[in-house]
């Protein structure tokens, strides 16, 4: 009964969001990487997509994959604490088949935004790339989980940004820490300047332009 409710309780929720995709998907087969803690918003906009989902074997875990379901995603189990080279072989086996994956590869217990290096092995392996995905969240409810968890609040704006892929040359382990480091520097940069901005339709001045490295401007009307 818990899951059920939970379960449709966020899809009902999810309808609400005014959600905006920013950049262009690739085409399969191909990884989908993105935060735990911003998981809701991106699991929600590539359910168009029909991908595999990763889930980890634990009791939330079901809950996600439940959802997963409910919106169409195949379901692959496990993590890197529990289940794992099971998890690795499923992942690996739905992009030998062409798919499109998701994951969170920080999930499912952290270090929050450090990623593991399963998603860039298995890229690797099967001779594609990982796409970064940040989330720019309006109005939201943050957890006081490890992972600071998100849930953008009923009828809030939320963007997804696709972020250009990453190829993985190769799984020997300096080429996969490469890759790691590659994706957290890249999306904790964005992270800090999604943080700055409103999520409004016109982007004011960043006022930690510094620290994140960008220079914001706003955005002509009609845009």
């Amino acid at each position: 009964m818990k899951r059920w409710l939970v379960v449709n309780g966020l899809r009902l929720l999810a309808a609400t969001w005014r959600v905006r995709l920013h950049g262009v998907l690739p085409a399969p087969p191909t990884v989908m990487a993105f935060w735990h803690g911003a998981m809701l918003p991106v699991w929600y906009v590539l359910r168009r997509q029909r991908p595999v989902g990763l889930c980890s074997a634990s009791h939330d875990g079901d809950m996600l994959a439940a959802l997963l379901e409910a919106w169409g995603y195949s379901v692959v189990r496990g993590s890197s604490s529990r289940g794992g080279s099971q998890a690795l072989d499923g992942v690996i086996d739905a992009l030998g088949n062409g798919r499109m994956v998701a994951m969170t590869p920080d999930g499912p217990r952290g270090p929050a935004h450090c990623a593991k290096a399963g998603a860039f092995v298995a890229a690797a392996r099967c001779h594609c790339s990982v796409t970064p995905l940040s989330v720019h969240f309006g109005a939201a409810i943050t957890l006081r989980s490890w992972d600071a968890f998100r849930i953008p609040l009923p009828f809030s704006r939320v963007t997804v940004v696709v972020h250009p892929a990453m190829a993985v040359v190769s799984d020997e382990r300096a080429n996969v820490d490469a890759a790691v480091a590659a994706f957290n520097s890249l999306l904790s940069k964005r992270d800090l300047h999604h943080d700055c901005l409103a999520c409004s339709p016109t982007v004011r001045i960043c006022h930690r332009s510094a620290q994140c490295g960008y220079r914001c401007r706003p955005t002509p009307r009609g845009a």
